[in-house]
């Protein structure tokens, strides 16, 4: 399921929504831009066919310096911009420019751009400022994308039929949709860039709701936690709800929320609504991505484990090819490459050891031959969550092929949520090897290995 030329727009990125209109524009002031706004309705033109809804759930932050953030990798996750009267001129960390009118409405709390882009997209986009919508998704992390919804028929049903919801969870080698009359599966390595997604505390809830939302006029794909959002606020555990005709039950505490309205209490009990994540649903590509964009770090107390890049060999203080670089006698030094950091973990064990052909005295070899363990405990945050690196020494009598084996066991600080990782490298990059992470409520771990090739002095 790999990416299509449908993303050569999205900067556009996220769901399809309804037409807003806004009154009573106030005179621009530049100072009213400030902070954070949600976009909540996009229209985007490309050589005459127009896409609703591509850009809405994506954020933008309007810094006082001339500067921006955004959630959107084609508007740039970072940029510069300038205005002059009512026009302003963005251009992203890419290279890309965005010339376009700006309108605001202190009283609807609202912002409206029309323009155009420097690849040739008009656009049309109403925001909301944050402060407005923050409380209605949670802050904790979720990401997770599946393009051709079609090729996994639980999702696919509940993202087009109204009142239909499925859950989506993993064991580390797949992804399980569970609809309420057929569930489906799908390896994880099918999925574009499935490295780094998150799912939520205990896995999702994705579905059509049988009404709109109040403001809308018509249904929306929702995406929520499946956990219980009251027995882990009161007794900091993951429960994982159960779906039925439209409601999400927590067998512990026993309330029931109703799926079709935002996620509430369905007896009526003031007590949490679901956590809700940011979701689009558009020709048949599902994009979850609620996770932090630095505002809410201060609030953040999830757990997950770091996502690797793979293994990286020097000898001699010089990087070398696994397969040709390394020698019987050598002294090497292997490091686990991170790509992203983990958050919130204390006490972690790295665990590494290799096999390779040995000669024996009678000069017959025996391959698989344990040559070298290490174990190496630390406390992860508290060192900076440095990547793990071991010194090895190559046998004097070893030759051919190798392998070394890479285990990490993390004790969590905060709550863990479920995570799904991992990637293959080939020995040209310098990174070599695969390490995949998995992830729990208390606890967490990577596992992975990488062959290499000792060669004759």
């Amino acid at each position: 399921m790999k990416k299509n030329i449908f993303l050569l727009i999205a900067f556009l990125i996220m769901a399809a929504c309804n037409k807003e209109s806004i009154e009573d524009f106030d005179p621009f002031n530049i100072n009213d831009a400030y902070g954070t706004w949600m976009c909540i309705q996009s229209t985007d033109t490309y050589q005459g066919t127009s896409y609703d809804g591509l850009m809405v759930g994506t954020e933008i932050t309007i810094k006082e310096n001339g500067s921006y953030t955004s959630t959107s990798s084609y508007f740039g996750y970072k940029g510069t911009y300038s205005v002059a009267e009512n026009k302003i001129t963005a251009k992203n960390n890419a290279g890309f420019t965005f010339v376009f009118t700006v309108s605001i409405s202190t009283k609807d709390n609202k912002m409206d751009w029309k323009g155009t882009a420097s690849n040739g997209v008009t656009f049309h986009y109403v925001f909301q400022k944050e402060t407005i919508v923050e409380y209605t998704y949670s802050s904790l992390p979720a990401k997770f994308v599946f393009e051709n919804t079609y090729q996994a028929p639980a999702l696919h049903t509940a993202c087009n039929s109204m009142g239909e919801f499925c859950t989506i969870t993993s064991d580390g080698k797949q992804f399980f949709f569970k609809g309420s009359n057929v569930t489906s599966n799908v390896n994880k390595t099918a999925l574009t860039d499935y490295a780094g997604f998150y799912l939520g505390l205990s896995g999702l809830i994705v579905g059509l709701p049988n009404i709109s939302e109040a403001g809308q006029t018509q249904s929306v794909v929702v995406c929520y936690d499946l956990a219980c959002p009251n027995c882990y606020e009161d007794y900091n555990i993951t429960k994982p709800l159960t779906l039925q005709n439209g409601i999400a039950i927590c067998n512990s505490c026993r309330y029931s929320y109703d799926l079709n309205n935002g996620g509430i209490v369905s007896d009526g009990n003031l007590d949490k609504s679901l956590f809700r994540y940011r979701v689009n649903y558009s020709n048949y590509t599902l994009i979850i991505n609620n996770k932090d964009n630095g505002n809410h770090n201060n609030n953040d107390y999830s757990s997950y484990p770091p996502t690797w890049k793979g293994f990286q060999f020097t000898c001699n203080g010089l990087t070398v090819n696994p397969k040709t670089g390394i020698h019987a006698g050598d002294v090497i030094t292997v490091t686990a490459l991170q790509d992203e950091k983990g958050h919130l973990i204390n006490a972690c064990t790295y665990n590494w050891s290799a096999k390779a052909t040995i000669q024996k005295e009678d000069g017959t070899y025996k391959a698989d031959s344990l040559f070298f363990t290490r174990t190496l405990q630390t406390n992860y945050d508290y060192y900076g969550g440095v990547d793990p690196t071991v010194e090895i020494k190559i046998p004097t009598n070893a030759l051919g092929r190798a392998t070394l084996s890479f285990n990490a066991d993390f004790n969590y600080s905060g709550n863990g949520i479920q995570v799904s990782d991992g990637g293959t490298y080939e020995s040209s990059t310098g990174i070599s090897g695969s390490i995949h992470s998995y992830s729990g409520a208390i606890c967490g771990g990577s596992k992975g290995s990488v062959t290499f090739t000792i060669n004759e002095r």
